[in-house]
């Protein structure tokens, strides 16, 4: 899993996580996640956000988890 933290920051700081083998695979999934009619806005900004951002890269059973307020 790749995970992506303090993203969308304009309010508080946001999260992606995306299940994928790899980086460019998880870019293509929220690339695909984009073209959808109801999420896509969030996904168009995410994957701008996150494309010069290194993830955290999670491969065993492990928790993430981002506070959130001001």
């Amino acid at each position: 899993m790749f995970v992506w933290e303090d993203i969308l920051t304009d309010y508080t700081s946001g999260i992606v996580c995306v299940l994928a083998h790899s980086k460019e695979e998880a870019y293509e999934v929220m690339k695909r996640k984009s073209e959808d009619q109801e999420e896509g806005w969030f996904w168009k900004w995410a994957l701008e956000e996150v494309i010069n951002m290194e993830p955290k890269v999670i491969e065993k059973p492990d928790a993430v988890g981002v506070s959130g307020g001001g």
